[in-house]
């Protein structure tokens, strides 16, 4: 039986959401500097030319809070090194 209760956002969709935000609002119009953004703050580097590809075409079709949930569910940003 589905519950009619709104479930709350998860915390790391929220947080995928505020970053998303964050990027829109420094370059709200140039995707390619929104994917280089979102490296910068979510992994503290650039992307590489293949990732800056993917990133680009990810946000294309998908928008891009799907970039910004990917890269905080990333291996890279979850492990310490």
């Amino acid at each position: 039986c589905a519950s009619s209760v709104a479930q709350p956002r998860s915390l790391s969709r929220r947080m995928a959401d505020s970053l998303a935000q964050r990027i829109q609002q420094s370059e709200p119009r140039d995707v390619e500097r929104q994917v280089r953004g979102v490296y910068r703050l979510a992994l503290q580097r650039s992307p590489s030319d293949v990732e800056r590809i993917a990133a680009r075409e990810l946000v294309e079709q998908h928008g891009l809070r799907a970039l910004c949930r990917a890269m905080l569910n990333s291996n890279e940003f979850l492990t310490i090194q």
